[in-house]
């Protein structure tokens, strides 16, 4: 709802592009800790569907004031607190799910490409919505959407057979990872990608709009990538198995690249920029899967919450409001389009990081397996 959405509300409300922009962009901050701090607490007492409604409770509670009109700072606020609890409930979902399923985790894209067509109800069902109610109904429309959560969450179990003891989380503990090369080829890889999605999640809607596309095409556009994402979320275990992470994140990174550059091109054309916009079902939905399970294969289950809260924390916590920001400042000084030379920039720089480090993992498996003398 808040993706393709909250920008119109902001508008509506006579917010600035900057102030658009940074209310969207460090609505995200919280990410930058929120996760991992729930991800510490949750694998400490193993009870992650608790703090799940619990977060759902407190996000609830914290986006009411920001149903009415309540000012910039006020709105911030609102929008800070919504973002810190409900940031509980993402990772911490994740690693309950692959522990229920346990070697069955051929399952998780089907289960997680099912979650994507909540998102594509949304598009469609909110712009006959802000037509009949105006725009100023989708802050209540969440808070319902929420309260549904809670309900629902209600039915989900908690993962049985729990690898999580506290010998085990003695022995392994989630700092010594930070000693190795690939923590921070995952954590820049996961913030890059981020920083290049951010321009179009904050802008895309305004853009669209000075092209001349009315809000029932601008939802079809939000909608394609998703609806197409499904299938790719369902053969996601094949796709691992045959390419691997490394492999499966590089190849998302170079459409990516291609999709940001394209943008530009295809104008004001509907056909080209649904075509651009459904990129996304080759993109984000590979890319999310490789992250999920490089992170709970290489972090390990003991270290499980952490691992999610990692991802989601540096990827969406900080890459999207420092790309925000950016693309709100290339949003006021230059033209348009350059955000999304920008966002190309930024998913190029992780395609050149994955290579490197794919060439040295390389390089240090002949080293150890070439006969000593």
């Amino acid at each position: 709802m808040l993706g393709p959405y909250l920008p119109l509300l902001l508008e509506d409300r006579e917010f600035s592009a900057t102030e658009l922009s940074l209310l969207i962009g460090l609505m995200g901050s919280t990410k930058i800790l929120a996760p991992s701090f729930w991800g510490w607490v949750s694998d400490k007492s193993g009870r992650r569907l608790t703090w799940i409604r619990f977060g759902i409770v407190g996000a609830t509670a914290a986006i009411v004031p920001f149903c009415f009109d309540i000012g910039f700072y006020f709105s911030l606020l609102s929008l800070l607190l919504f973002n810190f609890f409900l940031d509980a409930a993402l990772p911490l979902f994740e690693v309950n799910t692959l522990l229920r399923l346990g070697s069955h985790t051929k399952f998780y894209g089907k289960i997680r490409g099912l979650g994507t067509v909540g998102y594509i109800v949304a598009v469609l069902v909110l712009p006959v919505m802000i037509q009949f109610f105006g725009v100023s109904v989708l802050p209540w429309l969440l808070v319902i959407a929420l309260l549904a959560l809670f309900a629902l969450s209600q039915l989900v179990e908690e993962a049985k057979g729990d690898p999580l003891q506290p010998m085990e989380l003695e022995r392994k503990k989630f700092s010594q990872f930070f000693k190795f090369r690939t923590t921070y080829i995952f954590i820049a890889v996961a913030l890059l990608l981020h920083m290049s999605y951010a321009p179009a999640n904050v802008f895309f809607t305004l853009y669209s709009q000075e092209l001349g596309f009315t809000p029932t095409q601008i939802s079809l556009f939000w909608a394609i990538g998703p609806f197409l994402e499904i299938p790719v979320f369902f053969k996601l275990a094949n796709l691992l198995l045959r390419f691997g992470y490394l492999k499966l994140i590089a190849m998302s990174l170079i459409l990516l690249v291609f999709r940001w550059l394209m943008m530009p091109v295809v104008g004001d054309s509907f056909i080209g920029m649904f075509a651009v916009m459904g990129l996304h079902a080759l993109t984000f939905a590979p890319f999310h899967g490789a992250m999920v399970f490089w992170a709970r294969d290489y972090f390990g289950s003991e270290c499980a919450g952490q691992a999610q809260g990692l991802y989601a924390g540096l990827a969406f916590g900080l890459g999207m409001p420092v790309g925000a920001t950016i693309a709100g400042f290339l949003w006021n000084h230059a033209d348009h389009q350059t955000i999304f030379y920008f966002a190309a920039a930024m998913a190029g720089a992780g395609l050149s990081l994955i290579a490197v480090h794919g060439f040295l993992e390389q390089k240090c498996q002949a080293m150890q397996e070439q006969p000593h003398a």
